[in-house]
This record gives C-alpha cells, structure tokens and sequence, in this order.
C-alpha cells in the first residue's frame, strides 16, 4: 500500500514533488526486497541443482528434476510479482510497460509499443 500512497501524494509544486518522488523510490525498495531475495535464493538452487544432479543416483534424478522445476516456477513467480509492482508504481498497463502474460511468467516483447 505503500506505492499507492506514495502515488497519490500532492505533486503541485517542485517540492512536493521531490518528496513524492523519494517517497516512491523508498516504497519501491521495500516491495522489491522480497521478490528480489526469493530470486537471489533460486538462482542459488539452480546452481547447485547441477552439482546435486551430477553426484545423485539414477533413481533420484527424477526429484533433481522437479526440484529444478519448482525453482523456476519460484523464481518466476517472484519476477512476475516485482514486475507487477513495477507496473502499477508507474501506472503502466500492459502495452506501455511492454511486458506480455503468458501463463508461466511474463516475457519481454521483441517490439513493445510505447
């Protein structure tokens, strides 16, 4: 909520749009740092997602390989989430943002309209 009230803060004079501006870059910084870490940690996974699948037998292979999946759904779902929050603190909607859904994760567009 913290965007939204930074959004809607007075922005008449030069001033108050400073203030409005720092005040949006701060929530920004708290709404990103979840999905930014819940990233950070899945992409730990997947690095060592190799070295487990190198050193596991044949039979376990097969949970090294949904382990995989899962960490990409997670990150995934974690980029879609900081993208989401993007795109609402600057009043984007979808053609501006050039971001497009598709039912894994949003994917950037080879021509995004602006």
């Amino acid at each position: 909520m913290r965007i939204f009230a930074a959004r809607n803060m007075p922005q008449a004079s030069a001033a108050q749009r400073v203030e409005r501006q720092a005040a949006l870059q701060i929530a920004l910084r708290a709404a990103a740092d979840v999905p930014l870490e819940v990233m950070r940690l899945c992409a730990r996974g997947l690095k060592h997602a190799e070295t487990v699948a190198a050193h596991s037998s044949r039979a376990a292979l097969s949970d090294a390989q949904l382990g995989v999946a899962l960490l990409h759904a997670a990150f995934n779902g974690a980029r879609s989430s900081l993208e989401g929050k993007i795109t609402v603190a600057f009043g984007l909607n979808e053609e501006r943002s050039g971001l497009s859904r598709t039912p894994s994760h949003f994917v950037q567009r080879s021509n995004p309209a602006r």
